[in-house]
């Protein structure tokens, strides 16, 4: 298998991918994204290591109302 091959799989993983391939159509679609900057602190405790929060932590919240999909 080749990068080109995995590159155009709809999802992982390779032997049984959790989504079928799209293309996808949303209708009566609504969200709202909120992003808010963090404490660096309260963000270094919940990271496992290496990991370390950016310069700028910020978190964001995504809430979805999806009616339909075709």
């Amino acid at each position: 298998m080749h990068i080109e091959d995995v590159l155009e799989l709809p999802s992982m993983p390779l032997a049984g991918p959790s989504y079928p391939k799209g293309p996808y159509r949303f209708v009566d679609r609504e969200y709202m994204i909120i992003s808010y900057e963090t404490d660096a602190e309260i963000v270094r405790e919940q990271l496992p290591e290496p990991l370390e929060p950016i310069d700028t932590p910020l978190k964001r919240v995504a809430i979805f109302g999806i009616q339909g999909l075709n």
